[in-house]
């Protein structure tokens, strides 16, 4: 299966599919946002409010840690430029969409 399971919690995160086969790993710093409105920091649920504190701890911890985001693919777009914001202003300089390898011309 092909879904990213946390086990925190009883959901599925489907990730959109992309052609990509390289990537960056997995670091200090991972965001899960599931259909659901649900928020995951290192698979800690958390809120988007208590969520800029956990990335300036991680950029504390790890100043040249990047942020991988798992967004289901029906998250709100907003919903995941918000996040980009608050790494950025945690100061976090690369920040990641996660996928999963699919083919090409998926369609939109």
């Amino acid at each position: 299966d092909l879904r990213a399971v946390l086990k925190a919690d009883p959901f599925t995160v489907d990730l959109p599919v992309a052609p990509f086969a390289d990537g960056v790993g997995y670091g200090p710093a991972v965001v899960t946002l599931s259909q659901e409105g649900m928020v995951f920091f290192n698979d800690e649920r958390t809120s988007l409010d208590a969520l800029p504190a956990a990335l300036a701890l991680a950029v504390a911890d790890h100043p040249q840690a990047s942020l991988v985001i798992e967004a289901d693919g029906r998250v709100a777009h907003n919903a995941i430029v918000q996040v980009c914001n608050m790494a950025t202003a945690a100061g976090i300089r690369k920040v990641v969409l996660a996928t999963r390898v699919g083919p090409v011309g998926g369609g939109l």
